[in-house]
């Protein structure tokens, strides 16, 4: 069964708030990934612990650490910053990611999922064989990791990292071949990456689908000097995905989450109407699927 979730930063950083949208939209599944100003790679265990016991006494669940894991320059060249969003999270080298790792492990013990999302470093330059080959050795360590733990990291397909599309997560994956590594499937980063994600991107990855992140995006123009495609983002249903589609296909196979990732701000707005729009608009669509 499809179920709606929240990626609650893209609402607030206010959790009170953020629960109390929740409960009024009939949400249960919170995705976890910034709260009270902070990134969920930044915030103390006392902080995370306060968090559960707020979602508890409120009937919601987290679905899964939105977690900044290897987004970072890859390993042999210098960090330079962040090459797209990191959401409030602090830079991290590629030499902290371990430690990194069993923080986020500890995190989402305490928050009640083994789904933790992962990236495969920020795109500096073409995603060359020596690339794909660097990605693939170093996610060896880490996966013995949360084999032992019992975790599952979840590959995101970010246009900001290496692996937008879900062929290229897919080719990764199957390189690796290992139980404790799935995918977060985000059909609007696969159109932003330049792909085709339903049927094309989605056929490549769904057997390996843990999660969903849901977000509409729309061209916009241009970059004027690069000539690169701009994107913005709408309500859900009224940008360029066929999500109705994409659904009917999911819910063939996967019992899990449909978690919104908006970035849909209504200019003006402080108060995340625009997620809430969205969180409806979900909703609806949902509701629909036969």
């Amino acid at each position: 069964m499809l179920r709606v979730g929240l990626i609650t930063d893209e609402l607030s950083m206010d959790f009170d708030y953020v629960i109390k949208v929740m409960k009024e939209n009939n949400y249960k599944e919170a995705e976890i990934r910034g709260i009270w100003g902070k990134n969920i790679a930044d915030m103390s265990i006392d902080e995370v612990k306060k968090a559960r016991e707020m979602m508890d006494k409120n009937g919601i669940r987290a679905c899964a650490v939105c977690s900044p894991f290897y987004k970072c320059t890859q390993p042999g060249m210098k960090a330079e910053g962040a090459a797209g969003p990191a959401h409030g999270a602090k830079e991290k080298t590629f030499e902290d990611q371990i430690d990194l790792l069993y923080d986020l492990i500890a995190k989402s013990r305490i928050l009640g999922t083994n789904i933790i999302r992962s990236f495969a470093f920020w795109k500096k330059g073409p995603f060359t064989d020596e690339v794909f080959n660097l990605i693939v050795e170093s996610y060896r360590k880490p996966l013995e990791i949360a084999k032992k733990e019992n975790i599952i990291l979840a590959l995101e397909n970010e246009p900001a990292c290496y692996g937008g599309r879900g062929k290229d997560i897919s080719r990764i994956l199957k390189a690796l071949n290992h139980p404790n590594l799935k995918t977060v499937w985000d059909p609007g980063n696969a159109y932003v990456a330049g792909e085709d994600p339903f049927p094309g991107g989605y056929e490549a990855v769904k057997d390996y689908i843990v999660h969903v992140h849901i977000k509409d995006p729309i061209q916009s123009e241009r970059d004027v000097t690069s000539g690169e495609r701009k994107f913005k983002f709408n309500e859900v249903g009224k940008g360029i995905m066929d999500f109705k589609a994409q659904f009917r296909a999911l819910s063939k196979h996967y019992d899990g989450v449909l978690s919104l990732e908006t970035h849909y701000v209504l200019e003006g707005d402080t108060t995340g109407k625009g997620t809430i729009e969205c969180m409806k608009s979900l909703t609806r669509i949902v509701s629909e699927i036969k």
